[in-house]
């Protein structure tokens, strides 16, 4: 793809990014009264802020810090007073300060070490410390840490069991096995097994309420997590039977343990319950479409839940237990665009995918692949397919074999299947597509994010006839490489059997349609050298390798993702414009 046929799409991308329309707002933490929330936004300046929201009567107060070093991967613990825990990665180490309710910050502690959680046990605030082998535990004591115990294994979470904070509840997981609730007595450091259900399945202790005796884990012995509670000593551990299908997420309990709000994951969008942990029935509040972000609040007679929906990235949701009644904090996103759910036919049975725009009529559209592979779209304000939207390009984001909230099947469909299950069904949800839209339509331009845009370059390969256009966001050239690399999603990928797929400099002399290659040059989980090694694989002159300076690997969340997004836009609609090929009339090679 030569500079004459699209300058804009050239070499490395270093203007001033325009300004998006809508801030995002992720990494959402609630103080332990639910008054302070905490989030990270990236704004109109493209630079990530803290945003502190202090809630009093019916009114809400907002802080905005500037705080060097924040990300959108960055951790937050808020307190009532209106402070901020926050750790974040800085040249190579963790770094955890304190930022005050003026602004002022306070660094606590530097660590180079694999992983650092910040956790809120009881009324005690814990810093995990993991190498990988084991996992050092210290409290936080004004503004300095005490070491308290260290436990093998690294450790996922801790719950208090007393209000004096000398029993803990530690998640750990050995090797790559699952994670198993033990319990730890801080004066001896001795661990003791404390819930498990199976040998195989992930088990944790979610919460504790001291007031009532009430212990709250979390399963996945079914396939799907389930949320189960129980009263040590009085009661066994028990589940709900009267949730829906789905992933459920613990939100909060409250102060008299009598009821835990929790959130069913059903596909592309979340339903909220409330749970009587006496009768142990679930009641539904009336509310619109949304996502579930986080963990809540769950007081006397409100809810409080960070969520998102078709017109917001991220907010904080209020329900009103006692009338029913809700509010969101923030208005309707002005530039919003309709989001909607729909089904198409899969290679083996419907795909639902989200939607934004008229892929029927629309001269542009695109099948949007997701990361992960575990993940999904949801039906909430996404900045890339919206501002996609906003270009006048449809969007059809499928959640194919692979994809969560589709239950255990669904989700490990590709294990040790890359590019097998997940492949076919991004073909047959394009065929389905383009017999909707039609001969005279130009026909869809795949893209993807990470693992999604190693899928998004194996299907325009196995069918290079079906496609206007291929974009590839951060990706990687096969699993193989990213184990072999040992960066931080190595692991994921190999418990994943994501090795087994094909490696795409094999395959990509194959395609014939545009591509366009964007990676950012921060990336530290898939490194740009993957997005060069696969450019050179490509054909030059209908290719090309855009990076995005000054980014890391989740481009659409960076100072940079409009730039990332109008150059899309302009590829987009470019290749829908160019001649489109004949399309074969036998079915072609699928790999």
């Amino acid at each position: 793809m030569t500079a004459a046929v699209v300058p804009a799409l050239r070499g490395d991308v270093t203007a001033a990014a325009a300004q998006p329309s809508e801030p995002v707002r992720v990494s959402w933490r609630l103080s332990p009264s639910g008054s302070v929330a905490a989030c990270t936004m990236v704004g109109a300046g493209g630079v990530p802020v803290l945003e502190i929201r202090h809630r009093a009567g019916s009114s809400t107060q907002r802080r905005v810090v500037a705080l060097p070093g924040l990300s959108v991967h960055s951790q937050l613990l808020p307190d009532d007073g209106g402070s901020v825990l926050v750790c974040h990665h800085r040249r190579g180490a963790h770094v955890v300060e304190s930022v005050t309710v003026t602004g002022e910050t306070t660094r606590i502690a530097t660590f180079v070490c694999q992983s650092v959680q910040l956790v809120r046990a009881g009324d005690a605030v814990l810093v995990l410390e993991g190498d990988g082998i084991r996992t050092h535990v210290h409290r936080l004591v004004a503004d300095r840490l005490e070491p308290l115990v260290t436990v093998d294994g690294r450790a996922l979470g801790a719950v208090a069991l007393d209000a004096a904070g000398e029993r803990l509840a530690l998640n750990v997981m050995h090797d790559a096995n699952p994670s198993q609730a033990v319990e730890v007595e801080i004066a001896t450091g001795e661990a003791t097994p404390l819930f498990s259900v199976r040998p195989t399945s992930e088990d944790q202790v979610v919460d504790h309420v001291a007031g009532a005796n009430l212990i709250v884990v979390s399963t996945t012995a079914w396939g799907t997590p389930r949320v189960g509670f129980g009263r040590p000593g009085q009661e066994p551990v028990r589940f709900p039977d009267g949730l829906p299908a789905g992933a459920v997420t613990y939100l909060g309990a409250s102060r008299d343990g009598t009821r835990i709000a929790v959130s069913v994951e059903q596909g592309a969008v979340s339903s909220i319950r409330i749970v009587s942990t006496v009768s142990g029935e679930a009641s539904r509040p009336d509310l619109p479409p949304l996502v579930v972000l986080g963990r809540g609040h769950l007081g006397d007679a409100e809810l409080v839940v960070p969520v998102a929906t078709p017109d917001h990235t991220g907010t904080l949701l209020r329900v009103d237990l006692v009338d029913g009644s809700w509010e969101l904090d923030d208005e309707t996103v002005a530039a919003s665009v309709p989001v909607r759910v729909t089904t198409l036919p899969g290679a083996d049975g419907p795909i639902e995918c989200v939607v934004v725009g008229d892929p029927e009529t629309a001269r542009t559209v695109a099948v949007a692949l997701h990361g992960g592979p575990l993940d999904a779209w949801r039906a909430h304000h996404e900045p890339l397919l919206a501002g996609l939207a906003r270009a006048g390009i449809a969007v059809v984001a499928p959640n194919v074999r692979g994809s969560t909230g589709y239950g255990t099947d669904h989700a490990l469909a590709i294990r040790d299947q890359w590019g097998g299950p997940d492949l076919a069904d991004v073909l047959a949800v394009s065929g389905a597509l383009r017999t909707l839209r039609g001969p005279d339509l130009p026909r869809p331009v795949v893209l993807g994010h990470s693992y999604g845009a190693w899928l998004a370059v194996l299907a325009a390969a196995a069918e290079p006839a079906a496609w206007s256009g291929c974009v590839s966001v951060s990706p990687f050239v096969s699993g193989r490489r990213v184990v072999d690399g040992g960066g931080p999603v190595a692991e994921l990928v190999r418990r994943l059997g994501g090795t087994s797929g094909p490696d795409l400099t094999t395959v990509a002399h194959r395609i014939t349609a545009p591509v366009l290659v964007l990676h950012g040059d921060l990336d530290t989980v898939v490194p740009v050298a993957e997005a060069e090694h696969l450019a050179e694989a490509l054909d030059p002159d209908r290719s090309c390798l855009l990076r995005l300076g000054g980014c890391g690997h989740d481009v659409f969340t960076s100072p940079r993702r409009q730039d990332a997004i109008e150059s899309i836009a302009a590829f987009c609609h470019h290749s829908s414009r160019r001649p489109q090929a004949v399309r074969p009339t036998t079915t072609p090679e699928r790999r």
